[in-house]
């Protein structure tokens, strides 16, 4: 019995330890929307790039696998901001779009 608790204590610890997380966000720059990355390096190694709105609200995920992106990389930092970017300009484009349509369904009411 003690040596299955000992075993026990060991896994808890091995997976603990081998799943490390490394977060980064960018600086708010475009309104209320920012991003953040997350690199996962528990069986293989992937990294998760979210766009956020409002702080808390996810509007957009994607993740790559076998790819660390290091945030500590200015090229990587302006890919990043790169993307936001090209997100909130399409989701402002899609936003007046569908303002118009709503706009025009209601005159023909």
């Amino acid at each position: 019995m003690k040596n299955l608790f000992r075993t026990l204590i060991c896994l808890s610890l091995i997976v603990g330890f081998g799943t490390t997380k490394s977060q980064a966000q960018s600086q708010p720059a475009t309104g209320n929307y920012h991003w953040v990355v997350e690199v996962s390096k528990t069986d293989a190694v992937s990294s998760t790039f979210r766009i956020y709105q409002n702080q808390d609200q996810l509007v957009y995920e994607e993740t790559i696998k076998d790819k660390s992106l290091d945030i500590r990389k200015r090229v990587t930092r302006r890919k990043l901001d790169k993307a936001l970017q090209t997100y909130v300009a399409s989701a402002q484009q899609l936003a007046k779009l569908n303002q118009k349509t709503l706009l025009q369904s209601l005159a023909v009411r």
